[in-house]
């Protein structure tokens, strides 16, 4: 019998182990010593809420699925029809072709058919590789295979987990001086706006009380090139998320309105080169032209107290 997410190749470096998907081209499991860095689910599963999902050719929501390039107008399928929106991309729960799987390293890819909501042909890669020292290397690209300037934004959907106490008593640290602000029931985004308390979330944040769901920018560019986000326990215990200059927004989402278990379970980490609903706000949405290519590159390693 197939597994909901398909085809399963499982990757090994050192005490690091990943396992990546057919469907969706995704990550289910990654792994440091036995003890899970990212929120995982049985191969016999159905993906909960995007967990390891990659993000394209859009990252977050497109409000009311509706959008306009020019003169002509589009209408994605509401694939979040609760709140009315098209959510997380084309690709999440497509079957991908593993087109190099080599030791510690796999990539898949896709081909994304022109459609009538999204009519520009895309080819799409997610490229995994373990390393013993540094974790996990994730890598999504997009290349327009098309004739004319295609809209592009992209992102992964991890959900970061420390190993003792639960969202309460986990410390989350980054550096972001500003917010997309959102409506609360359908989170449709308003504008944005500085972020409070950004000094604290700098220094590093415990999550007790403290909720999210919504996209930081204002990320700072150090000089060796390299953002940082890391999840930690009271012992320090944790996991770090690196990433460079194609990734200027951040989602973060602390899970507390997952249904049962998933409630507060884990916390979103997701960098993006765009935020939700560029489609319509254009905000650093980027466009393709015929051949040209964009890739976000994600390093996730383990952190030790």
């Amino acid at each position: 019998m197939t597994c909901p997410s398909g085809e399963q190749i499982q990757l090994h470096a050192g005490a690091y182990e990943a396992v990546t998907t057919e469907v969706g081209g995704g990550l289910r499991l990654l792994t440091y010593d036995g003890r899970p860095l990212l929120m995982s689910y049985g191969e016999n599963e159905i993906r909960p809420s995007y967990a390891g999902a990659v993000l394209a050719p859009w990252c977050g929501r497109v409000v009311d699925g509706r959008y306009a390039v020019g003169e002509r107008q589009f209408e994605l399928p509401l694939t979040e029809p609760a709140r009315g929106q098209a959510l997380h991309g084309l690709v999440a729960w497509s079957r991908w072709r593993l087109t190099e799987h080599a030791g510690a390293s796999a990539t898949w890819s896709i081909h994304l058919v022109p459609q009538p909501w999204y009519p520009w042909p895309l080819s799409i890669t997610a490229g995994y590789a373990l390393d013993p020292d540094t974790g996990l290397t994730w890598s999504v690209s997009a290349h327009n295979c098309g004739d004319e300037p295609a809209p592009v934004g992209l992102g992964i959907h991890p959900y970061a987990v420390a190993p003792s106490g639960g969202v309460d008593d986990w410390t989350l640290t980054v550096d972001a001086a500003r917010i997309q602000l959102a409506t609360a029931d359908r989170l449709v985004p308003t504008g944005v706006a500085d972020l409070p308390d950004a000094e604290s979330l700098r220094r590093g944040r415990r999550l007790a009380g403290v909720s999210f769901d919504g996209a930081v920018t204002g990320l700072p560019l150090p000089g060796d090139g390299v953002r940082r986000a890391s999840l930690v326990d009271a012992n320090g215990d944790g996991v770090e998320f690196r990433w460079g200059a194609a990734g200027p927004w951040l989602q973060l989402f602390t899970c507390d309105d997952l249904p049962g278990d998933l409630r507060r379970s884990a916390v979103a980490i997701e960098p993006q080169t765009c935020p939700p609903d560029a489609f319509n706000n254009g905000i650093d949405l980027a466009w393709l032209a015929p051949g040209e290519h964009l890739e976000l590159t994600v390093e996730i390693q383990a952190l030790r107290g």
